[in-house]
């Protein structure tokens, strides 16, 4: 199977900006660790208290956006995780759950209840 998954976890942190809310990149510190509330708007640092921290990462091209929390160290212990987790993916090995299930096999059960939930509710 063709590998197509980024290696690459961005983190970003959404904020509201005199355009709106908007996704901004975090400011890293020299050793690669991401400064609290510090984010880049428009080619600048600002201090932004308020928001939370997203992750992101790209699966066969399309994005994928997960919300990690408020806090600075848990939204970058879950980027470390996930590039943990891309990384380890992309090298072949079995990704599994602290309760024994896979990761696949989690998503595929998650899906068949969702689809499942969705035709009682349609009535299908």
């Amino acid at each position: 199977m063709a590998n197509t998954q980024s290696r690459k976890v961005n983190l970003t942190k959404r904020i509201e900006t005199a355009d709106g809310l908007r996704y901004c990149p975090v400011v890293e510190g020299v050793r690669g660790r991401i400064k609290p509330d510090l984010v880049i708007v428009n080619e600048r640092e600002e201090r932004h208290p308020e928001g939370s921290y997203y992750i992101e990462w790209r699966i066969g091209g399309k994005r994928v956006r997960l919300s990690v929390g408020k806090d600075a160290q848990e939204a970058q212990n879950a980027a470390d995780r996930k590039e943990a987790e891309l990384a380890a993916h992309n090298n072949g090995v079995a990704i599994v759950n602290t309760n024994g299930t896979s990761l696949v096999g989690a998503v595929e059960q998650f899906l068949e209840e969702t689809h499942k939930k969705a035709k009682n509710v349609l009535g299908i």
